[in-house]
C-alpha cells in the first residue's frame, strides 16, 4: 500500500507483489462449544489446582458475567430465595438476573463455607489472582484441546447453556448485559 511505502515500511515493489496474492473470502467464525462433559472436566481441573480460582471460573461459566463484573459481585447482590442476583449494567441500569441451577449450587456452597455472610465480596480476586486464573484456564484448556483458553470464552459457554435451557434470545441477552434485545446473541449462538 502507498501509505506503507511512504513510511518506508515496505519496499516500492512489495505492493505489486502483494497484489498478485489472491484474496479468499474468510467465512464468518462460528463459536464451537465443547461438550458439557468437556466443560465440566475443564472447570473441575481448574478447581482442583486452586479452589478459589476454579470456583471463580465456574461462576463466570454459570452466570455469563465478564471477568471484570464477576470479581466485584457481593453477597448482598444475591437473592437465594428468588434464585437471582442484581447487577448494575453499563450506564447504571440495575437489572435482576435469574441464576442457573449450577450457579445457585456453587454460591450456596460458598456461602455456607464462608459462614453465611450478609455482605462482602464473594470472591477475593485481586490482579495477581486474575492473572493466575488466566494461566490455569489456558493450561487445562490447551491440555484438553478445547478453545476455552481465556475467561471471556466462558461467557460463550454460559450463553449456549442458557439457550439449551430454553431461555429466549432476549433473556440471554439481558443476562449477558447486551441491550440489543437478543440480536447479537442470536447471531453468535443461534446454532
Amino acid at each position: 500500500c502507498s501509505y506503507c511505502i511512504e513510511r518506508n515500511w515496505l519496499e516500492p515493489g512489495a505492493a505489486e507483489a502483494n497484489s498478485k496474492i489472491p484474496n479468499k473470502p474468510v467465512p464468518p467464525r462460528r463459536v464451537q462449544i465443547p461438550t458439557h462433559e468437556d466443560i465440566s472436566d475443564l472447570l473441575n481441573m481448574c478447581e482442583s489446582e486452586h479452589k478459589e480460582i476454579g470456583q471463580f471460573l465456574k461462576f463466570i461459566a454459570f452466570t455469563g458475567l465478564r471477568l471484570s463484573g464477576a470479581r466485584f459481585i457481593q453477597w448482598e447482590d444475591i437473592n437465594f430465595s428468588a434464585n437471582e442476583f442484581t447487577r448494575v449494567m453499563k450506564g447504571g441500569l440495575e437489572v435482576v438476573i435469574p441464576l442457573l441451577p449450577e450457579a445457585i449450587s456453587l454460591l450456596q456452597s460458598r456461602w455456607v463455607e464462608a459462614g453465611k455472610p450478609r455482605s462482602g465480596l464473594i470472591f477475593e480476586m485481586g490482579d495477581h489472582r486474575i492473572k493466575k486464573a488466566r494461566r490455569i484456564l489456558r493450561k487445562y484448556s490447551e491440555g484438553l484441546g478445547l478453545g476455552l483458553s481465556y475467561p471471556h470464552a466462558l461467557r460463550h459457554v454460559f450463553a449456549s447453556v442458557a439457550f439449551a435451557s430454553g431461555l429466549s434470545a432476549g433473556e440471554v441477552a439481558t443476562m449477558l448485559g447486551h441491550q440489543d434485545g437478543g440480536q447479537l446473541a442470536l447471531a453468535v449462538y443461534g446454532h
